[in-house]
């Protein structure tokens, strides 16, 4: 036979105290001597009893929860570095004592079906692509949200990125510094950080004296786009590039095989830097990187949604922060005889 789980009425029983004594001193409320609050204590250990969390959250207001909406794994290409987000969100949100519930956006589905439901306190939104109408939705319903990697949010919501346009610089000032001047440059536009990272590339570009030729930047339409048409089309220039810099390390993985399928060595032929920093870029040769600070990123977003929920003004819950070039093994001096 099941055991039954033990109730309020026998906590009080066994402290020898009203029920409405017992409900007092577990919720922490009202004047109760430390001696009785202590029995309660004590016989509710004793008996392992656990309020039902659902009733509390009704009679507080609040479900202690807050919602996280990454997207699905099938369309990260590599997730490593956002597992150092993930577990700085679930660090971040221990430390006030807030449960989280893990949200993957499925198309076809609502943004504001899933997270206004009445199951989450606050959000933490992980996709790049939400949309201005999507997120306008989301602040008007007064749900207390952080937003991931970027900035152009509506007013009343907060938000963590990382400094995108000096990671750019970074790694353009590396390569010139290398002796590059033609450093190609690929990635979407599909995002806020893409955005960032492809205009900070320009910017440097012009600012350090690099080649800003239209042709070295390639823009694709989506992480799937075959790469043999770009290396066809640079291969083609009068003088071709030296150095890329990619988006993201999933990227930087890509063209790392491909580019060994057209026999060009890396950084012999090619110098070639990523961006996240993800484990996997420290194995095998080494990627030369930006580094971006996801533990850090998922800590800060956990705190600001909680300071959200007690209240806090939006403005005080918005950081950028900082990024920086770690160099390993895929940069070096351009080849003195090009790659042809």
């Amino acid at each position: 036979m099941a055991r039954r789980l033990p109730t309020i009425r026998d906590v009080a029983a066994q402290a020898g105290v009203s029920v409405g004594t017992a409900s007092k001193a577990l919720n922490n409320q009202g004047r109760i001597s430390t001696e009785t609050r202590s029995a309660v204590l004590r016989a509710a250990e004793e008996l392992r009893f656990a309020p039902n969390a659902l009733i509390r959250s009704l009679q507080r207001g609040r479900t202690g929860t807050v919602g996280l909406l990454t997207w699905p794994v099938r369309e990260t290409g590599i997730l490593s570095v956002d597992l150092a987000l993930l577990t700085g969100v679930s660090h971040g949100l221990a430390a006030v004592q807030t449960d989280m519930l893990l949200y993957a956006r499925c198309p076809g589905r609502e943004l504001t079906t899933i997270l206004l439901d009445g199951r989450v306190d606050g959000a933490i939104l992980v996709p790049h692509e939400l949309d201005e109408a999507t997120l306008g939705s989301l602040a008007s319903a007064g749900l207390p949200t952080v937003a991931l990697y970027q900035a152009e949010v509506p007013q009343g919501m907060g938000y963590v990125k990382v400094d995108n346009g000096s990671g750019m610089r970074q790694a353009v000032a590396h390569l010139v510094a290398r002796g590059h001047k033609r450093i190609a440059y690929y990635s979407p536009l599909s995002s806020a950080d893409f955005r960032e990272r492809c205009a900070g590339y320009k910017e440097a570009c012009r600012e350090l004296g690099a080649s800003t030729r239209v042709e070295l930047c390639v823009t694709p339409a989506d992480y799937h786009a075959p790469l043999l048409p770009t290396w066809e089309s640079w291969c083609a220039l009068d003088e071709p590039p030296t150095a890329l810099i990619v988006g993201n390390d999933g990227f930087a993985m890509k063209w790392l095989e491909f580019l060994e399928t057209q026999q060009v060595s890396v950084p012999q032929q090619l110098s070639l830097v990523g961006f996240d920093d993800a484990p996997i870029a420290s194995t095998g040769v080494g990627l030369t990187t930006v580094r971006q600070p996801g533990l850090q990123v998922g800590e800060l977003a956990a705190a600001f949604v909680d300071r959200l929920i007690q209240g806090a003004p939006a403005d005080e819950c918005r950081r950028t922060l900082p990024v920086e070039l770690v160099v390993r093994g895929t940069t070096g001096p351009p080849s003195l005889e090009g790659r042809r």
